[in-house]
């Protein structure tokens, strides 16, 4: 019953965000976000530390905090705006989204026509479903979806994406994902996510963290190219996907270092997106908890 009902106000809610002004949209996420990262001492501390890293600076710089200040306002804004995203037209969505090089689409369609798949690889920022929308648009498109506890969750996310063209697969569901891959198909998946002592180690932003090795060891296993990057949104209400150069897996290589090469040069597309705009980057656990 509380599922059915949460559902509901998902769905009644999503009309009327929908139809706010932008502005009032960012002001009431700018409110939320101010509430949270005041109230919320585990945020509050989590980013700042993350901030610390990201721009090379001590805990304690006014600018540090005030980068971590603006990543939780702006997560906020982006969660109100997928109400939004939610109501649109799929076409006008794919009409707002930017590929930067212009090349990267054309060469996705070129290896899917090839029955070659591409895993597309972004991280916890900016307007990432509009950048799954935007693939979607060019073939059929997997995400990767993280299982929630809460069943409610699971089937709004699904429906979100749903509505812009977007498949999901449960992150635990790792043969359907491989199938989906063998098949030639597209699928996108989240990587920046802290797995201290279970991942692959890789540098971001000049520190050691350790992050999932599953999507590495994919691309290898499976010869499949990776196309890593991030999908910053404007205040115009455009997004724009800023995609690093596909990378290539070397089966001649051993396992082992070759997933370590991949797992690094993923991570380093990403990192060049977050520098572009890096209060756009939701990381709200410490990303380095080992510093």
């Amino acid at each position: 019953m509380a599922d059915k009902l949460l559902i509901y106000i998902f769905e009644s809610t999503s009309y009327i965000i929908h139809f706010l002004p932008n502005i009032v949209r960012d002001w009431i996420g700018w409110l939320i976000g101010f509430v949270v990262f005041r109230c919320n001492r585990r945020i509050r501390s989590n980013t700042t530390e993350n901030f610390s890293v990201v721009l090379g600076l001590p805990v304690t710089d006014p600018r540090v905090r005030k980068t971590a200040f603006n990543s939780v306002v702006e997560f906020f804004r982006q969660s109100l705006f997928l109400f939004s995203f939610y109501r649109r037209g799929t076409d006008d969505v794919v009409r707002s989204v930017e590929w930067v090089p212009r090349e990267t689409p054309y060469y996705i369609r070129r290896s899917v026509d090839r029955g070659r798949g591409v895993i597309l690889v972004t991280a916890h920022y900016g307007s990432w479903d509009s950048g799954g929308a935007a693939a979607a648009n060019i073939a059929t498109t997997h995400v990767v979806q993280e299982v929630f506890n809460s069943s409610a969750v699971n089937e709004i996310t699904s429906r979100l994406r749903l509505s812009k063209g977007m498949l999901t697969i449960p992150m635990t569901n790792v043969k359907r994902l491989m199938r989906v891959l063998r098949d030639g198909g597209v699928v996108a998946v989240l990587a920046d996510r802290p797995v201290p002592g279970k991942g692959i180690n890789v540098k971001f932003f000049g520190s050691t963290t350790s992050i999932p090795a599953g999507t590495a060891r994919l691309c290898y296993q499976l010869n499949v190219p990776i196309v890593a990057g991030v999908i910053t949104r404007h205040k115009n209400g455009r997004s724009f996907v800023l995609a690093g150069k596909p990378i290539e897996p070397n089966t001649e290589l051993a396992m082992n270092e070759e997933v370590s090469r991949i797992a690094q040069a993923m991570m380093l597309d990403i990192e060049a997106g977050i520098r572009s705009c890096p209060h756009e980057w939701y990381m709200f656990r410490r990303m380095w908890p080992d510093r």
